[in-house]
């Protein structure tokens, strides 16, 4: 367990942040065996991401830097196998994949200045993480444009929602501006979901609820995550079905 500890990041809240967007496009669409392969690509970019910056800050100490690079290799290496591959397989991906840099560096520059759990770090990567959702659309044979930018908006109101809401109840718990903030985003978010579809008034619904009532309690962060991962499954799968 100690050995799979060191090449698997403490970040639970980051798993959904990728895997809410992948699924929610991948599965909108006619997904494939490549399909997976993206997925390995998509999780090796942000492991790779997370163990070298972690190098790279840690590169003076002799023990830790090590801890830190023998992951950001290996990871690596994964990314750069799976990612030469959908680029043969689809060679647009290449030109997809840029409209992640500036949202990855902004965070990875907040992150090599200590501000990692800021505000602008989390949303700018809650941003790029939506961004998959109509990279993994496309990649399944989704051709429906509409769909393509309704899941992405789906993707990055709850990603984002969901970031104003952990500050308000771990972080920021003590700091009353963070909570109305995140009232008052998901009271959006509800609006704007049910234009988008009606029936979306239930997820988003369920996560308004819980930006309400949650900080109003001085829960543990493992019950706080545990309301996050009902949100989080509703936010996949009423889409999934409605869109």
């Amino acid at each position: 367990m100690a050995t799979v500890s060191r090449y698997l990041p403490p970040e639970h809240g980051a798993w959904a942040m990728l895997l809410v967007p992948f699924a929610l496009g991948t599965f909108s669409a006619t997904p494939s065996w490549w399909s997976l392969l993206l997925l390995v690509a998509w999780l090796a970019a942000y492991l790779t991401s997370y163990y070298a910056l972690r190098w790279w800050k840690t590169r003076e100490l002799a023990h830790r830097g090590l801890r830190f690079r023998v992951p950001a290799i290996a990871y690596a290496t994964v990314l750069a196998v799976s990612g030469v591959a959908l680029i043969i397989v689809e060679p647009w991906l290449a030109v997809a994949a840029l409209a992640f840099v500036p949202f990855e560096a902004a965070a990875a520059a907040l992150a090599l200045h200590g501000r990692e759990r800021s505000l602008t770090a989390g949303i700018a990567s809650a941003t790029a993480a939506s961004l998959m959702a109509p990279v993994a659309y496309r990649f399944a044979e989704g051709d429906d444009r509409s769909v393509a930018s309704a899941l992405f908006a789906v993707s990055w109101l709850a990603l984002t929602g969901s970031v104003l809401h952990v500050k308000s109840t771990i972080r920021e718990r003590d700091n009353p501006r963070y909570r109305y903030a995140s009232i008052a985003f998901h009271a959006v978010s509800l609006l704007v979901a049910m234009w988008i579809e009606p029936v979306l008034a239930i997820p988003f619904g369920f996560l308004l609820i819980r930006a309400v009532v949650v900080p109003q309690h001085r829960w543990r962060p493992a019950q706080i995550g545990a309301v996050e991962i009902v949100g989080s499954l509703l936010v996949l799968t009423v889409p999934l079905i409605a869109l």
